[in-house]
């Protein structure tokens, strides 16, 4: 089964990075595996920073997008940009 991380998670883990945390520990606290862990690292860090395991520059942000783009393809971001004054005449 995947995980499912939501924003308040994500935000979670991004401070408990900033602390110094380790990966060993945080997939202790958030009771999940470490593939979990490594794949969510992967998609909120730069190619380079996961190499680097800089892991304190973990972006929620980043990992949503790459989530997004990794369930419904990488151009979904562009499509919404490009009508988002329609979608705010919807919203209205």
């Amino acid at each position: 089964m995947n995980r499912i991380w939501t924003i308040q998670m994500r935000e979670q883990l991004k401070f408990v990075l900033s602390e110094g945390l380790l990966p060993t520990h945080i997939v202790k606290d958030f009771n999940i595996s470490r593939p979990t862990l490594l794949k969510e690292l992967k998609r909120g860090l730069t190619e380079d920073e996961y190499m680097e395991k800089r892991y304190i520059k973990y972006l929620p942000v980043r990992a949503l997008k790459e989530e997004i783009n990794e369930v419904f393809g990488e151009d979904v971001f562009s499509y919404i940009k490009s009508n988002e004054l329609e979608i705010e005449d919807y919203d209205e």
